[in-house]
């Protein structure tokens, strides 16, 4: 009771939210929380209601999963119940962040967390929009432009994104990620001869060892049924022996791709 009554002092709300939490006293916990952010008239709390209803989201999954399999009427009207209360969070949490950015500007930490539950609503432009404000705070980090293609690949427009990180592939043309990340794009959209052409293009780049290179190849002759791909295989195999004549990996490698053909 005595923490109760404080909960005007932040380091006493700030406590009893992490003791709702840990005794999964969930709801209690954004109350908390919506409470410390009125009292202390501090916006930067509302980071910390964004994480207590991420609680309550991890409550409403779970109780999902029992009922997911279920197809009488009653679980059929929870589950969409439990749906409506998963958005219902999403849309609070979006609505905490947009209060954090618009009282301290943009931010990576908060644009992240957006775009988690933009892609997760399936809002794939606004996830898109969060991305590039990543981009845009941190025009280096190549991870944010990879997430960028990957989503517009995935979820936007296929032509997109390998357009997207093909121009990447000008101003990085040194970043082996890129090429095995248009690999895999070409490769599922049978785009056969570029896929090989970018898997070239990897192993021909010094960002990936020796080791990384024999493990690809290797996983291409595994592949069941992928005569494509042991091809492959044999070619990235004899431009391997070529990088590294003097490497017995490289002669061993070739060896078992001549094998599986």
């Amino acid at each position: 009771l005595a923490v109760k009554h404080n909960l005007k002092s932040k380091v006493f709300s700030y406590y009893l939210a992490e003791l709702y939490r840990s005794s999964n006293k969930l709801n209690d916990e954004v109350k908390v929380c919506q409470n410390l952010i009125k009292n202390t008239n501090n916006q930067k709390y509302n980071f910390r209601l964004v994480q207590a209803y991420d609680g309550l989201i991890v409550q409403e999954v779970y109780k999902k999963s029992t009922l997911i399999n279920r197809i009488d009427d009653v679980s059929k009207q929870q589950l969409k119940e439990i749906n409506n209360n998963i958005l219902s969070y999403y849309d609070k949490q979006i609505h905490a962040l947009l209060i954090l950015e618009n009282a301290y500007g943009k931010s990576i930490k908060v644009s992240k967390k957006k775009q988690e539950i933009y892609l997760k609503t399936y809002e794939v432009d606004k996830a898109l929009e969060e991305i590039q404000k990543l981009i845009s705070m941190d025009s280096e980090n190549l991870n944010y432009k990879l997430e960028y293609g990957e989503v517009l690949y995935n979820l936007k427009s296929k032509e997109s994104g390998i357009d997207y990180i093909e121009s990447l592939t000008q101003k990085y043309p040194r970043e082996s990620i890129l090429y095995l990340l248009l690999a895999d794009f070409y490769k599922r959209d049978r785009q056969l001869e570029n896929y090989k052409n970018k898997l070239m293009d990897a192993v021909s780049l010094p960002g990936i060892s020796l080791e990384q290179k024999v493990f690809l190849v290797s996983e291409l002759m595994s592949i069941q049924n992928g005569n494509v791909d042991k091809r492959i295989a044999l070619s990235l195999a004899e431009k391997i022996l070529e990088l590294y004549p003097q490497e017995p990996q490289s002669h061993s490698l070739l060896g078992l791709s001549l094998i599986h053909i």
